[in-house]
């Protein structure tokens, strides 16, 4: 269905952010903060925000502690990092992807994927461009958002956020619009868990892996 297909980048979502650190070593720590809370006008929505200089002290995160445990982590070292506001741009994220998928671009969102996660989608619109597709995701009712897992080694953070939503989900000839696939009336329900990491330090969050639950 949609963009569920696509492969999960990285296995178990708490181990995620240690596949990606070495690679982010360089980033910089002024980068704008996606999701700190702050007064902010619609069109800056993922400006702003400023980093915590001081150093983090992890601690394990096991058990029905993981998520909050995992907050509390990043949270030492960034104290602008507001769960509630990091799920309401995270369900503007999830929008805004499937937008992008149904118009087989990225140049609206490339800036908020990870490398690996852009490289997917674009070889996926290639293949859908090629054999003349189109995948319409209409009518998209979010029933359910929650962060459900998050943490920080002291070099990378990360945030899953699941999201449970329904949608009508099917293919069609991008030039005779027949269906090719899926149902135009009957809607599906889906639960995906999209995670986000960044270095430490920086607040350059990216979308790295989606997976279907």
């Amino acid at each position: 269905m949609g963009i569920l297909p696509l492969l999960v980048l990285g296995g178990v979502a708490f181990f995620l952010y240690r596949k990606f650190a070495k690679s982010r070593q360089a980033v910089s720590n002024q980068a704008p903060n996606l999701y700190a809370r702050q007064t902010i006008q619609p069109s800056n929505m993922f400006g702003g925000g400023t980093v915590s200089s001081f150093e983090p002290t992890p601690s394990p995160i096991i058990g029905e502690n993981l998520k909050d445990s995992g907050i509390d982590q990043i949270q030492q070292v960034d104290r602008t990092f507001d769960p509630a506001y990091f799920v309401e741009v995270a369900t503007d994220v999830f929008f805004k992807v499937q937008a992008g998928w149904m118009r087989r671009d990225l140049d609206t969102y490339r800036h908020l994927l990870g490398d690996q996660l852009a490289k997917e989608y674009e070889q996926r619109f290639v293949e859908m461009r090629a054999n003349g597709h189109i995948n319409k995701l209409e009518s998209i009712a979010v029933r359910d958002v929650e962060i459900v897992q998050a943490g920080s080694d002291g070099r990378e953070d990360f945030v899953t956020v699941r999201f449970a939503a329904n949608l009508l989900d099917y293919t069609v000839n991008d030039k005779t619009e027949e269906l090719i696939s899926g149902s135009m009336t009957d809607p599906v329900k889906f639960r995906e868990e999209w995670t986000w990491a960044r270095p430490t330090g920086t607040q350059n969050w990216k979308l790295e892996g989606i997976k279907e639950v």
